[in-house]
């Protein structure tokens, strides 16, 4: 809260006037932009989304909220509705029926709640994910979460291509130096697991820290974060 007193002037220096002092605060009305490019994947397990961040992200966003239906087109009512929240731009839903398909929408949020549009709308289960003709399923761009995280100290490392493409995976320190290059070069269509055995590019063993891994692949970039705990 803050005083507010308005003064004009006229067309002299002398000719001023000036309003009776009130008060006055500022609102924070303007919601984030909505997330961008929400893809999901699963294989029989757990579905895992992530998406981008909005176009203009604003620096008091907060969280993201994670909306599911067994409809399509679907519109949630209000916040209530949420499926769960994440911080970062994945989310692991685990109460999944595999024979089940899923619709799934993201919004975010900022810290005075307002709520921004919602993304596009991605769907993951069997009428998703069953390509005609070979029993396979269509795959999305995806970087599953690292198991075991804490990794003492190997960890295994999933994703999914849905084409062959080039692609980069790398674990890096928190002050963003190299650590150690897990892979790199053209993959084919498919899932993948790559192996971090906690040791750094010389083959010596990471100390026992927060790490992160990026994968690039197609223009896309993916984080995480790693623990290695021995």
């Amino acid at each position: 809260m803050c005083g507010v007193l308005i003064v004009a002037h006229g067309d002299t220096q002398w000719e001023i006037w000036q309003s009776e002092p009130d008060s006055a605060y500022s609102v924070d009305n303007l919601p984030p932009g909505a997330p961008l490019n929400l893809e999901g994947a699963h294989d029989g397990g757990p579905v895992a989304l992530d998406w981008r961040s909005p176009a203009d992200p604003v620096e008091d966003l907060w969280l993201y909220a994670v909306y599911r239906s067994t409809e399509p087109g679907f519109s949630p009512s209000s916040l209530a509705d949420t499926l769960g929240v994440s911080t970062d731009t994945t989310y692991i839903d685990v109460n999944v029926d595999p024979a089940e398909t899923y619709y799934y929408l993201v919004s975010a949020v900022d810290l005075h709640g307002n709520e921004g549009g919602y993304s596009n709308e991605a769907h993951v289960g069997p009428s998703a994910g069953v390509a005609a003709g070979d029993g396979s399923r269509n795959l999305a761009f995806a970087l599953h979460p690292a198991a075991p995280n804490p990794s003492n100290p190997s960890t295994e490392i999933r994703f999914d291509l849905p084409v062959p493409t080039e692609i980069r995976l790398t674990v890096y320190d928190v002050k963003g130096a190299r650590v150690r290059e897990l892979a790199q070069g053209h993959f084919p269509q498919g899932s993948h697991c790559v192996i971090w055995d906690g040791r750094d590019d010389s083959g010596l063993e990471a100390a026992d820290a927060v790490y992160f891994l990026r994968m690039t692949a197609a223009g896309r970039e993916f984080k995480q974060k790693l623990v290695l705990l021995r």
